[in-house]
């Protein structure tokens, strides 16, 4: 088995297949025998040796597959170069099979430079070796050469400098037009390369002079006379032809200069066509057709050609006929160059490219032509590059059919459409063109164009700097579109192209504009200080926004209008009027998108716009995160709006839609405000940290709210003013500075299993004429009240919990009433529940006991009813009236209380009927000072003192009250007291049953 490297012929035979090899490793994975076989079919090799040979190369590249150890893919390279491999292809098959289809290498491109970006030998005589030499750095890499007319030495090339012998020839008169490849792991980069050789034994030199001094005298004489692949020198001077030339073989035409030699012809149809095989040269000449018949002035039929430093001019168009099109009419399969020529003042287009014809045009001027400088129609190919077609009056270059040139470094400027128009199927690419000043557009793509357009600059444009229309497509990327009258890029109609990496900035408009129904992706994009948007998105459009930044413009970044249905994502919009504007009907998708430091709102919703939002930074904007209005409704999920000048989330109009799960935290006012006639569903989001509310419903609001965290707020957890009247259920407001919830003004709506707790006020509040209904909410460890009732509130409450506040569970003040049922109130530090000044409740079947004080308290000139309640266990009184309250207590039951179970002091009145005292630790109704109630079928009993006890100046009625079983009497009566004692039962009390100290002995 031989164990050393190949021998060189036998490496020549087999190295083409390596690269083959690795790209299947690189797609497959490990190879099997039989495919090494069938690859080496198509090299006519099947010996053993060659088999076994790639099995090796093989096993070697499998080994490395996918894999970034750098130290183990050099491995793997030298043993490819014990083969006796050259580095340079076993450093890229390596390469190729390491980046593997899931971890494709950072690309790279840029490394590779030359000393010359192309070679061109010029005119050679037949059989002539054509030499040359050029430098190449940033491999390594491997040359290839796809014409057997070119041999290049050394075949590979290293990181350094590495000079590259290049001889090209051909063995007959005629053109090569070819190129060489130089590949590295990172990229290819082609040199084009273009000589042509004229047959030295038939050609003959001759020269035409008009004044008789040379061989003829007239260009059609000489043209006819002279062999193929004779060049004919023309001396200074015009040559009239009587007809129109047609030249039939191989023939050059050299003049002194296209100022000094001139061909004219008044014919029809054309001045000069070429219709032969081998090449057409013509160097330093005018051609010129004078007069009103129709006609090309030169046309090229077949062959190769080579046209430079030439006039061409004079052509004039049939439009009824549609014929003579061009100045310079190309066709067929014609190859070679057009360079440095002057192609103006033609009836319809400079230069024509039809047919399968694939020219290199270069360094043309092409001005002044009734429709465009350069026209590509049909299957034409080829390239156009650095030519300067201006002041046309449609376009500079257009491309129509198939046609697919390469359009590279033309500058296309104040032509009176576009500046480079595509149109039919055109594709191709256009690279760093120049369109600038058009009336139109710099760059339009039509109908069903799908071109690549790559770094041009279109600027100063009338219209747009690139516009796509109708069906088009294609790519556009990192193009530069500045300063145009109207937008950067347009894409209407059904037009779907890829936009990426393009910088459209200080266009008058929109930096990119969608509008009908196009789409397709729009990927990191630069639009920046436009006068509208960054980014427009109108009509029925669906494009796909991602990575964009769209920065500085005076009005949007983003901007969704109509019925756009667009997808934006991960999209960054910075310091804009508004981040991300959606109005009218439109329903975008915006997912994951950075709107920072814009001059009103990150993201705004008007008219009836919907879609949805989720994943956003809303991020210090100078008034809100996100702002919904009118009657938008969109669906806000998991978005961050933080750190905003105002709010994080603002409601206006009649907007309405759902908020879920967002992060509303650090803004200077409200986390969430909902204003106006608003009404969203507010679900799961947090609120905290903001500067005054973490949610605020103002004016006549509406909406739920449910499962909201609000915490930590300046103010209040959430804030309900005005005439609003939302629906507040399961959320959690705590440690807020103020109030958990709080009602203002005639605010009403519902509040419902809320959790208020550990807030700096109270749990909840309510003031002004607010009368919402609350049911079932917790209101625990406040710093002052469970629920506070103030001014002329009128709330309904109804099974609320409030515990262990700093003061009281419920307190009423002002003139606040309303009804409170089945609450619980328990262990808070004062009184279960309070009313005070001229509040007037009506307390029904609420639970208030183990509070620190109080059960119930009624102060100033409080009123109102307390029915049913049970007050029981509380450090004071159960229920106690004082200062001039005269409240309704019916049916309370107030036991086990620390003090007694009621009591009057001041000069409280009112009227306590049916409740039950027991076992309290002092009496069961206790009434002293000069309070004066009326006490009616109470039952007191099994107290520690007195059932009822009179003190002080008391007085008032006690009827029909049974005072039974209490540790001392069941009535007493003060000596200074004045009740009226009617119908009472007293039995079996410690003491005396009735004990009126009045009585006389």
């Amino acid at each position: 088995m031989n164990t050393g490297p190949l021998s060189t012929d036998r490496l020549e035979r087999l190295l083409p297949a390596l690269r083959h090899i690795a790209e299947m490793v690189q797609q497959r994975g490990a190879l099997q025998l039989a495919d090494l076989k069938l690859l080496l079919l198509g090299g006519d090799l099947q010996e053993d040796w060659a088999v076994g040979e790639l099995e090796r190369w093989a096993r070697v590249l499998e080994a490395v597959r996918g894999l970034a150890d750098t130290g183990r893919q050099e491995v793997a390279q030298r043993a490819l170069m014990m083969r006796g491999i050259p580095e340079a292809p076993a450093m890229l098959a390596v390469s190729l099979v390491a980046a593997s289809r899931s971890s494709q290498p950072a690309p790279r491109a840029g490394l590779l430079k030359t000393s010359t970006d192309r070679l061109d030998f010029g005119a050679l005589p037949s059989g002539q070796v054509a030499v040359g030499e050029f430098q190449v750095e940033g491999g390594a890499g491997e040359v290839i050469v796809e014409s057997d007319k070119l041999r290049v030495t050394p075949a590979q090339f290293g990181a350094g400098t590495t000079t590259l012998r290049v001889e090209a020839r051909l063995p007959f008169s005629g053109l090569l037009w070819s190129e060489i490849k130089l590949v590295s792991a990172w990229e290819t980069l082609s040199l084009p390369v273009v000589a042509q050789w004229f047959d030295s034994q038939s050609a003959s030199s001759l020269k035409v002079d008009p004044s008789g001094g040379g061989d003829f005298r007239t260009l059609e004489e000489a043209a006819k006379i002279a062999p193929a692949g004779a060049t004919l020198y023309l001396k200074a001077g015009t040559y009239h032809l009587s007809h129109p030339l047609q030249i039939d073989k191989p023939l050059s035409l050299i003049g002194e200069g296209m100022d000094k030699t001139k061909i004219v012809c008044e014919g029809e149809g054309y001045a000069v066509r070429f219709a032969a095989q081998g090449l057409f040269f013509a160097h330093d000449l005018t051609f010129q057709h004078q007069g009103l018949k129709w006609a090309n002035v030169v046309e090229v039929w077949a062959g190769e050609m080579d046209f430079r430093r030439c006039r061409i001019t004079g052509g004039v168009f049939d439009p009824q006929g549609r014929r003579g099109l061009a100045g310079l009419y190309l066709l067929g399969q014609v190859r070679g160059t057009v360079a440095e020529c002057q192609v103006s003042d033609n009836g319809l287009h400079g230069i024509a490219v039809g047919n399968q014809a694939q020219p290199v045009l270069e360094g043309n001027t092409c001005a002044g032509n009734k429709y465009s400088g350069i026209a590509y129609f049909e299957s034409a190919k080829g390239s156009a590059r650095q030519n300067t077609c201006s002041g046309n009056q449609n376009h500079g270059i257009s491309v129509s059919g198939e046609a697919q040139p390469a359009l590279e470094t033309n500058t296309c400027q104040e032509n009176k459409q576009h500046g480079i128009f595509y149109l039919g199927s055109a594709k191709g690419t256009a690279r760093q063109n120049t369109c600038a000043s058009n009336e139109l557009q710099g760059i339009c793509v039509g109908e069903r164009a799908e071109p690549a357009l790559e770094g041009n600059t279109c600027e100063r444009n009338k219209y747009n700097g690139i516009s796509y229309v109708g069906g088009a497509g294609g790519i556009s990327r990192q193009n530069t579109c500045t300063g145009n009258l109207e937008n950067g890029i347009w894409v209407s109609g059904q037009a779907q192209p890829a936009l990426e990496a393009n910088s459209s900035q200080e266009n008058k408009k929109n930096g990119i504009l969608y509008a009908g129904s196009a789409g397709g992706i729009c990927r990191q994009n630069t639009c920046s200080g436009n006068v509208e948007n960054g980014i427009s998105v109108s009509g029925q459009a669906q494009p796909e926004l991602e990575g964009n930044s769209c920065q500085g413009n005076q009005e949007s970044g983003i901007a969704c209008t109509s019925k756009a249905a667009v997808t934006a994502r991960k999209n960054s919009c910075t310091s804009n009027a508004a981040g991300i504007s959606v109005k009218e009907e439109a329903q975008p998708i915006l997912e994951a998108n950075t709107c920072q430091g814009n001059q009103i709102f990150g993201i705004k919703y008007w008219d009836t716009a919907g879609g949805a939002a989720r994943q956003n930074k809303c991020i210090q904007n100078e008034i809100s995160g996100i702002l919904v209005s009118s009657q938008a409704q969109p669906v806000l999920e998991a978005n961050t709006c933080q750190g905003n000048k105002q709010y994080g989330i603002l409601y206006l109009g009649s907007a309405a839609g759902t908020a879920r799960q967002n992060r509303c935290t650090g803004n200077e006012s409200d986390g969430i405000r909902v204003s106006e006639e608003a009404h969203p569903t507010l679900e799961g989001n947090t609120c905290q940290t903001n500067q005054e509310r973490g949610i605020a419903y103002w004016e006549s609001a509406g909406g739920t709210a449910s499962q909201n965290t609000c915490t930590g707020n300046g103010t209040h957890g959430i804030a309900i003013d005005g005439q609003a009247q939302p629906t507040l259920k399961g959320n959690i407001c705590q440690e807020n500075a103020a109030n958990g919830i709080g009602y203002w003004s005639d605010a009403a709506g519902s509040a419902s299993q809320n959790t208020c707790c550990s807030n700096g006020g109270n749990g909840i509040y309510l003031g002004g004429k607010a009368q919402p209904a609350l049911t079932e909410n917790t209101c625990s460890s406040n710093e002052s009240h469970g629920i506070l009732i103030n001014e002329s509130a009128q709330p309904t409450l109804e099974s609320n919990t409030c515990q262990g506040n700093k003061q009281f569970g419920l307190l009423y003040a002002g003139s606040a009433g309303g009804t409170a049922r089945k609450n619980t109130c328990s262990a808070n530090e004062s009184a279960g529940i309070y009313a005070g000044e001229q509040a007037h409740p009506i307390l029904e079947a609420n639970s208030c006991q183990k509070n620190l004080g109080l059960g119930i308290a009624y102060f100033d000139s409080a009123a109102g009813t307390a029915r049913q309640n049970t007050c029981t266990g509380n450090e004071h009184q159960g229920i106690l009236v004082a200062e001039s309250a005269q409240p309704t207590l019916e049916a309370n039951t107030c036991q086990e209380n620390k003090r007694a179970g009621i009591a009057y002091l001041g000069s409280a009145a009112g009227t306590a009927r049916q409740n039950t005292c027991t076992a309290n630790e002092s009496a069961g109704i206790y009434v002293g000072e000069q309070a004066h109630p009326i006490l009616e079928a109470n039952i007191c009993q099994n107290n520690k003192t007195d059932g009822i006890s009179y003190w002080n100046e008391a007085a008032g009625i006690a009827r029909n009250n049974q005072c039974l079983n209490n540790g001392e009497d069941g009535i007493y009566a003060a000596p200074t007291t004045g009740p009226q004692l009617k119908d009472n039962i007293c039995s079996g009390n410690a003491s005396k049953n009735v004990n009126d100290q009045r009585r006389k002995p």
